[in-house]
């Protein structure tokens, strides 16, 4: 599973990465999010405890604030001290060659390639997620989440599976104790058939229809005993995403949904439906349409995943909000409901 490690200036973005931090901890789990160096052991080199803690990830988070990087009296950028934290994380990360996402936080930008350190100039190249605060917050941390996935090609969030392994056990206890339901069904459905038999020969010859009855009435505890052992429904694990980050007015946009189970097998016929509020949704992706007209409805699609576990679909606005928060929702016969979102940002 995915490691997240999210560097961050305590002086600059803290409030932003504490918000920033507790989504994803929600999302992916708190053991797979590395938030915080609280204290370096003394007598160890702290350039080798960073770079190992960076090395144990597959992805680094840097939170840019308009303090990020914090000049001092001289008009200084701490990225210019090899030994400044911050520039050791991105320098270890960008070695590795892991994804790095710049996140710009309030009112910062991405820095330009001149204003950074040799070393990590090639974080100026790095497509950046920002999360600004505000009604755009939700938007764009979704927006983030997306991206770790497809860095990190990850589906299946280890809290969620811990949780899933936890009710197969429980559900593996009902199930035995539903074969004992069972075969004391049987047993008793033999004895009552032998009563019913025995009476019948006892009142010579004649049908006892009490006996027979009883038969009936005991076959029928069998049966009901077999369909209360219901089995459990399985999880369904989805995995939103779109072909770019941001779209513009009339631009059509392709949209994809992969579904798998617990053991990220892919989920074939698998139905889906996606719900945008806004724009339109295009039969298939050779589906004409005019950008310069007024583009609305459907608003909803509906398929089934291929032999892959992708359903792919196609959309376009005009006009446009800012944002489309998408509702997906995934079913399939043996496995529960499942309910996701995708965003498309509009440029």
């Amino acid at each position: 599973m995915a490691q997240i490690f999210i560097s961050y200036r305590r002086e600059d973005s803290p409030e932003a990465a504490g918000r920033i931090y507790d989504r994803l901890k929600s999302h992916f789990g708190e053991k797979q999010v590395f938030f915080d160096i609280d204290s370096i052991p003394p007598g160890i080199d702290f350039r080798d405890y960073i770079s190992e803690s960076v090395s144990k990830c597959d992805v680094l988070i840097v939170i840019i604030g308009e303090r990020w990087f914090a000049r001092d009296d001289n008009g200084v950028s701490r990225l210019e001290d090899p030994s400044d934290f911050v520039r050791i994380e991105i320098e270890a990360a960008l070695k590795r060659g892991i994804p790095v996402i710049p996140v710009p936080v309030g009112k910062a930008k991405e820095p330009a390639e001149a204003e950074l350190p040799t070393n990590i100039k090639d974080l100026h190249y790095r497509n950046s997620s920002e999360v600004r605060s505000g009604t755009s917050f939700e938007g764009h941390i979704q927006r983030l989440i997306d991206g770790i996935e497809n860095a990190t090609n990850e589906v299946l969030t280890p809290h969620k599976l811990e949780d899933v392994e936890e009710r197969e056990e429980k559900y593996s206890e009902k199930r035995k104790s539903g074969k004992w339901k069972v075969l004391l069904g049987i047993v008793l459905a033999i004895s009552v058939a032998v009563f019913a038999v025995w009476s019948f020969y006892q009142n010579d010859s004649k049908p006892d229809k009490s006996a027979a009855a009883r038969a009936t009435e005991a076959t029928k505890v069998v049966e009901d005993t077999r369909n209360n052992e219901e089995l459990p429904l399985k999880e369904l694990y989805i995995r939103t995403s779109k072909d770019s980050p941001r779209v513009a007015v009339g631009e059509k946009a392709t949209l994809y949904v992969t579904v798998k189970d617990k053991e990220g097998m892919v989920i074939e016929d698998a139905t889906v439906l996606i719900s945008s509020g806004g724009g339109k949704f295009l039969e298939s992706d050779n589906t004409t349409y005019d950008p310069a007209t007024r583009l609305h409805g459907p608003y909803s699609v509906s398929g089934k995943t291929k032999q892959n576990g992708v359903f792919t679909s196609w959309w376009v606005c005009k006009p446009c909000a800012k944002a489309y928060v998408m509702t997906v929702t995934v079913s399939k016969e043996g496995y529960k409901n499942k309910k996701s979102e995708l965003t498309v940002n509009i440029k």
